[in-house]
């Protein structure tokens, strides 16, 4: 799908003539239609002003990011969004706690060398995977505050991406039928300048309140 090319208005630095410029030609060489004269249509630039030029109506655009709040802030789900997996490996992590103990207690299923090596590799196993499974959720958050929506994940290295209210162009809501009985969803926000997903979140509870929040602010 085609997006409308944003216009600005210009002038031209050698007859002052004012016109409207497609935006996708910023930084390029054009002639001017009045007079025919090349020049390089610039980027433009705020210019500061004092507070007497300011309108009494001028938004501050600094106390309004220092009241930035909170409204939303999830995890994804862990036991719910994956019932198996987390069964799976809390029972890895059990057998394994299991054949240690009864290997160290004498009750021997098979050599004891076997027995607690065995039961070593899956304790640990299990306890490294659903540890790192919980960092992993713990480290993903949905933020949706009075400004913007947030999505930010990563244990090491963290990435965020956002989409501001006013920006937002789709909301998506997934979910299917297992997911709308124990209440999580699928959730995804894109912005009008952007094809892809910025915000695209799996697994979170109240997916439908989250979008619904996000569409009062828009």
């Amino acid at each position: 799908m085609s997006t409308a090319v944003e216009q600005i208005a210009y002038e031209c630095p050698h007859c002052q003539t004012a016109m409207h410029i497609d935006e996708d030609i910023v930084g390029e060489v054009m002639d001017c239609p009045n007079c025919d004269k090349p020049f390089r249509v610039k980027v433009p630039e705020a210019t500061p002003v004092s507070d007497d030029q300011l309108p009494e109506d001028a938004p501050d655009v600094a106390s309004a990011e220092r009241d930035e709040k909170d409204l939303v802030s999830v995890h994804p789900s862990m036991f719910r969004a994956h019932p198996i997996r987390f069964l799976g490996e809390s029972a890895m992590m059990l057998v394994g706690f299991v054949l240690l103990g009864m290997a160290a207690s004498g009750q021997l299923l098979m050599s004891a060398w076997l027995q607690y090596t065995l039961g070593g590799l899956l304790a640990v196993a299990g306890a490294g995977l659903m540890t790192y499974w919980w960092l992993t959720i713990i480290y993903t958050t949905l933020s949706v505050t009075n400004n913007r929506s947030l999505l930010r994940h990563g244990i090491f290295a963290r990435y965020t991406t956002e989409v501001r209210h006013d920006d937002v162009r789709n909301i998506q809501v997934e979910q299917n039928i297992y997911q709308r009985v124990v209440g999580i969803g699928d959730i995804a926000i894109s912005s009008a300048g952007q094809d892809d997903l910025e915000v695209d979140a799996n697994g979170i509870p109240r997916p439908k309140e989250i979008a619904e929040t996000v569409r009062e602010l828009q």
